[in-house]
């Protein structure tokens, strides 16, 4: 390994891990936790958090893997946010019907 190479910092994966973590367990939530529908945004942030902390560590290790994590992550936010857009499209669509 290069001594000279400085090695990316994991301290603000950590502190967006706990920052997720947080969000999980917050009664504060972008879809009200209804069951099923309301654990959506929290699995999708935590899964956000989890993948980036894992993407840092693997950049530490020079693995090749780092990549793949980085789309895999990035895949899961965009998903995240087309599935909580169509769920706040419905929900919009259920108030007017019955307005």
């Amino acid at each position: 390994m290069n001594d000279n190479k400085q090695l990316p910092s994991t301290t603000g994966a950590w502190v967006l891990m706990v920052l997720c973590l947080l969000y999980g367990v917050s009664p504060v939530d972008i879809i009200p936790d209804i069951p099923v529908v309301g654990q959506i945004d929290d699995l999708i942030i935590l899964a956000s958090g989890g993948l980036n902390l894992v993407q840092r560590y693997m950049e530490r290790a020079e693995s090749s893997l780092a990549t793949v994590v980085k789309v895999v992550k990035w895949i899961v936010i965009a998903l995240g946010a087309i599935v909580i857009l169509l769920l706040a499209l419905f929900a919009v669509a259920i108030v007017n019907l019955f307005m």
